[in-house]
């Protein structure tokens, strides 16, 4: 996996057109602190060809994961929240047009340090 800087992150986010009807496939959590996220997204950059992506999310310091059962029910049609905001890694569904609404979504993971990879999209 590859870091991913908070630098690249605006890029990557645009690149998945803001994860506008991604589909959440899995959380894991690995270890108290380390959560891996895989969702599948469309991405700009391959015609809007389907992706997926593995987020490693480390040194958690807060979070609110839903059953995988029931990722497939969350409506990404509006995208999904994912930012860098004071230090801080954030990635929330719900709310994704609002920084601030983090902790009022369904689903939120707020890490030091994040990490990812690009896979084929998993249907």
């Amino acid at each position: 996996m590859k870091p991913l800087y908070n630098s690249l992150l605006d890029e990557l986010y645009k690149r998945c057109n803001e994860f506008i009807d991604a589909e959440l496939l899995s959380v894991e959590v690995l270890t108290p602190t380390t959560i891996k996220l895989l969702l599948n997204t469309q991405d700009k950059a391959r015609g809007y060809d389907w992706i997926a992506l593995e987020l490693l999310f480390e040194d958690v310091e807060d979070a609110r994961i839903v059953e995988n059962s029931k990722l497939k029910h969350i409506d990404s049609s509006e995208g999904l929240g994912f930012f860098y905001k004071e230090g801080k890694f954030v990635f929330h569904c719900g709310n994704s047009n609002r920084k601030s609404g983090t902790k009022d979504a369904i689903c939120y993971i707020i890490s030091n340090n994040l990490r990812y990879n690009e896979i084929e999209a998993i249907f």
